[in-house]
């Protein structure tokens, strides 16, 4: 028998532990469940899945493609940088250059999301100011908008709490 002191990390699940006289088993156990079976047969229900929605976290830095499932738990599919540089406030005509490199650059990062993504139907987070422009240039099946504070996994973990209310 091992004891408690050898999980030395959280696990990604939470740990059932069934006793049965002679026996000790540790199974993981998913935290979105809340049900209590009590008896010495080990009753595990079945969990049918359906995808609830796919979502597309979009920032200027960058974005996040996940899909979220009906039991809310989600599969990230990607993680993208756009390597879009920040804004300049100093140097005159060069300052102006690159506030145009910018935009340009941020209009190309919209279109190879929209060309990365086809015709997906999906839910988009984005900031408000970015979002009429983004679907100009990706030309993207947008079923809904929601707005995300991060694009990253923090805004997917976001979104779900967000869907649990």
């Amino acid at each position: 028998m091992q004891s408690s002191d050898t999980f030395n990390s959280n696990p990604q699940t939470g740990v059932s532990l069934y006793w049965d006289d002679s026996e000790l088993t540790v199974e993981p156990y998913d935290l979105s469940k809340n049900e209590y079976f009590c008896g010495k047969e080990l009753n595990k229900p079945k969990i049918i899945k359906s995808v609830k929605m796919k979502v597309l976290l979009v920032d200027i830095k960058e974005a996040t493609l996940a899909t979220i499932y009906s039991d809310l738990s989600f599969k990230i599919h990607w993680e993208k940088k756009s390597g879009i540089h920040g804004k300049f406030k100093a140097g005159g005509q060069s300052a102006q250059r690159f506030a145009r490199q910018r935009e340009e650059a941020i209009g190309h990062w919209f279109k190879r999301l929209g060309e990365m993504i086809g015709k997906e139907q999906l839910t988009l987070g984005i900031n408000k100011i970015y979002y009429d422009r983004f679907l100009e240039k990706s030309k993207c099946n947008v079923l809904d908008r929601v707005d995300s504070e991060y694009t990253d996994l923090s805004g997917v973990y976001q979104l779900v709490n967000s869907l649990r209310n």
